[in-house]
């Protein structure tokens, strides 16, 4: 329902930037989705074939860690940039996505995700220790 901020003043939704800008955040976030659901089947194809070898475990650690990168780019190169600095406001939806995105970026075991996973991907398809 908001409007631009600088004329003309129309609706967001009809204003060429705004629809560029949600469409880069909707492709990202339409890519997590996607390979969320490819993670998930992979993760349940390799459980029901019996056991996960490091390369399988340390390949889906990097899938997911994708998901949380594109969902944190739309998330903070997009959808708060553009929102608006009054859509923060405490207890709005665009400040609950933010804390949320947030608090999971600094979690600690993301950092594992962030730092270690590329490595260690790259350590079990070579079968380094």
């Amino acid at each position: 329902g908001k409007t631009t901020s600088f004329p003309p003043i129309v609706p967001r939704t009809e204003d060429a930037d705004f629809q560029r800008w949600y469409g880069v955040a909707a492709g990202k976030v339409i890519s997590a989705e996607a390979l969320m659901v490819a993670c998930a089947q992979e993760w349940m194809d390799i459980a029901a074939r019996g056991a996960f070898d490091r390369y399988q475990d340390m390949r889906l650690v990097a899938m997911s860690r994708e998901v949380l990168d594109l969902c944190w780019e739309a998330t903070h190169d997009v959808f708060f940039r553009v929102s608006g600095s009054g859509s923060v406001l405490n207890g709005s939806r665009m400040e609950r996505i933010w804390r949320d995105m947030s608090t999971l970026r600094s979690h600690s075991g993301f950092v594992f995700f962030i730092e270690f996973s590329k490595r260690e991907l790259a350590k079990a398809r070579f079968g380094i220790q």
